[in-house]
């Protein structure tokens, strides 16, 4: 059975019975490394895994008729042993996994900058341009080439940082 770890960890905890999505879901953000997670989307996630438990038998499912509240509650044939065992094979596959996710977002966090970097040279060759073109305007020129050139230090900074990460990972 594919569960996320995270998701195991949380239900098999002894004091989780007769929960909410909701509930879980503020869990799982709360203990995510991850501060960019859609509330949404981890939702959707977390009653997906749910299903697969109350497909299972693991799980039983109620609904109050009155606010249309999904409940979930263990059943006798929920085990934490076998998720325990199951999450900690998935977590090498998940770790595997995240790292080529970061590996992906670096690289287009790299390519980003090396783009706006580009943009910032092209401005600074405008700006340095119109400077010897228009001199009688050179103070309002001067001010904006040093505000892009002080914007490009902080690019080449950002790409030295990310090609390092990217080189000893």
């Amino acid at each position: 059975m594919n569960l996320d770890p995270l998701v195991c960890k949380i239900i098999i905890m002894p004091n989780i019975d007769l929960f909410t999505v909701v509930e879980i879901r503020t869990a799982y953000v709360a203990m995510s490394d991850n501060t960019t997670l859609d509330k949404a989307i981890i939702r959707k996630f977390i009653y997906a895994e749910l299903n697969k438990l109350v497909k299972r038998g693991w799980l039983n499912r109620t609904t109050s008729d009155l606010k249309g509240i999904t409940r979930f509650r263990k059943t006798k044939l929920f085990d934490p042993s076998i998720l325990k065992k199951t999450s900690n094979k998935n977590n090498e596959f998940i770790s595997k996994s995240r790292i080529n996710e970061l590996r992906k977002q670096l690289n287009t966090s790299l390519q980003d900058c090396n783009i706006e970097l580009l943009k910032g040279l092209g401005s600074l060759e405008t700006y340095l341009s119109l400077w010897h073109k228009y001199p009688e305007k050179s103070k309002s020129f001067k001010g904006k080439y040093i505000a892009v050139q002080e914007h490009n230090h902080i690019l080449e900074g950002r790409i030295r940082a990310l090609e390092d990460i990217l080189k000893n990972n």
